[in-house]
């Protein structure tokens, strides 16, 4: 049995985290590419829009900020601290398929 993939930092993640992949074949390529390689992590010092969401289930925490001219999406970005599928989320949800758009239409 291969030995799982150790992955120590995620880019956009609150803070450091140590996660073994041992469940990668849970998840589709798409998947596990949107939390290997994360979509406009980080923080968004000139946002004019932010939210910040917490599940108080498993302990998952996501901020997104975005900057908004016009009526329309012109940067956004994520921290995330949470699990596989959050992070890979939050970099779908920030891809550049919503930059342009008004927040009404981003979804």
């Amino acid at each position: 049995m291969p030995v799982p993939e150790r992955v120590d930092f995620i880019p956009g993640a609150l803070q450091p985290r140590h996660c073994v992949c041992h469940t990668a074949s849970m998840f589709s390529e798409a998947v596990l590419d949107h939390f290997r390689n994360p979509r406009n992590p980080g923080e968004l010092p000139d946002a004019t829009a932010t939210v910040e969401v917490h599940n108080p289930v498993c302990g998952d925490i996501l901020k997104l900020a975005a900057r908004i001219v016009g009526g329309r999406i012109e940067e956004i970005r994520f921290l995330c601290r949470g699990c596989t599928t959050s992070i890979a989320c939050a970099s779908l949800l920030t891809s550049n398929s919503v930059i342009g758009r008004s927040p009404k239409h981003a979804t």
